[in-house]
């Protein structure tokens, strides 16, 4: 159940695009005028299926976001290893690419794995640069995917859990999904 004045998510919103206030303010209409969002931004929520406001909105405004200003991908539930990676690496500009980083993805023990088999594997390596892999469930068949600093990815947890719209999970230590509820 959202929290009653919606402040967690919009807090939620600026940890995740700090110096860009401009999302906030999109998850911010989302809540205190949900007709209005879903008239500007129709485009973007019927990729989505979604025509008129309902209950999750805000949460669906930080996704798509977030996704609009490139610090969030999609991973189709049966996404290839190798575009895994690939989404991972943009979502990491700052980080050097070095052309093996992801060689063993290509192993044959690698090769059919699911992005659920695989995002634990690639949140291990990745905190190794002090990043993490997570994840904002949309309660759909795709994982909406961030790449995030370790020391940044509780705080965003807990608000995303006092906010009451959606779940951040954590993929070097991923939760089974009841036990997140």
């Amino acid at each position: 159940m959202p929290a009653a004045d919606n402040g967690e998510i919009i807090e939620l919103a600026t940890n995740l695009m700090t110096g860009e206030p401009s999302l906030a303010g999109e998850v911010r209409l989302a809540i205190v005028s949900p007709e209005e969002y879903v008239s500007r931004f129709q485009e973007r929520l019927r990729n989505r299926g979604i025509g008129k406001p309902q209950s999750d909105l805000p949460w669906i405004a930080l996704v798509d976001g977030l996704w609009e200003r490139g610090r969030l991908h999609e991973l189709d539930w049966k996404e290839a290893p190798e575009d895994v990676v690939w989404k991972i690496d943009l979502l990491s500009p700052n980080q050097p690419v070095q052309p093996d980083r992801w060689a063993w993805v290509t192993t044959a023990e690698w090769e059919d794995k699911l992005p659920h088999d695989l995002l634990p594997a690639i949140a291990a390596r990745l905190a190794g640069e002090g990043l993490t892999v997570v994840t904002l469930d949309i309660n759909s068949d795709s994982y909406p995917i961030m790449v995030l600093p370790i020391s940044q990815v509780e705080e965003c947890r807990q608000l995303a859990q006092l906010a009451g719209y959606g779940t951040i999970t954590d993929w070097r230590t991923p939760a089974a999904p009841e036990a997140e509820a």
